[in-house]
């Protein structure tokens, strides 16, 4: 019966990749990511994709005073800066390209609260329509993991 029932409905899991629990975020395997991509290439006429790398140093600085002017450790204000700036970045973006690739690391440097700024951002994308791609290649973070060997 499980498998019957995961068949149906898939697998439920917490956070970004999670169906189920945000009905707000629309399933988006019920196809095939090349058909979802193929899709969203003809809907928007454009085949960029736009990264989200929020560089701290780079971001306005009216919207990093206003991180700072509500408080926190550096890593939660740091973590709504780079959430305002990406959800300015996907409200700009809707209907003109198909695909956002948020810098995981950027996010991963904030903490808890980064990780929570970051799935967020990518439920934020998806609700707008937008494929989203992780970009998390972390060979420093693997090294860490395995007692410094690295790759």
């Amino acid at each position: 019966r499980h498998a019957a029932r995961l068949a149906q409905s898939g697998p439920t899991f917490p956070g970004p990749c999670g169906r189920g629990l945000d009905p707000t975020v629309p399933r988006m395997n019920s196809a095939h990511y090349a058909d979802r991509l193929a899709h969203a290439l003809r809907r928007t006429g454009n085949p960029v994709c736009v990264g989200l790398d929020p560089r701290r140093d780079r971001l306005p600085a009216p919207l990093r005073e206003r991180a700072v002017a509500n408080g926190g450790s550096t890593a939660e204000q740091r973590a709504r800066a780079y959430e305002e700036f990406c959800l300015r970045i996907i409200e700009a973006i809707t209907g003109l390209v198909p695909i956002i690739k948020p810098q995981v690391a950027f996010f991963e440097e904030c903490g808890p609260a980064g990780l929570a700024t970051l799935w967020r951002v990518m439920r934020a994308a998806r609700q707008a329509g937008l494929l989203v791609i992780a970009d998390a290649k972390q060979p420093v973070a693997i090294a860490g993991v395995r007692g410094g060997e690295g790759r």
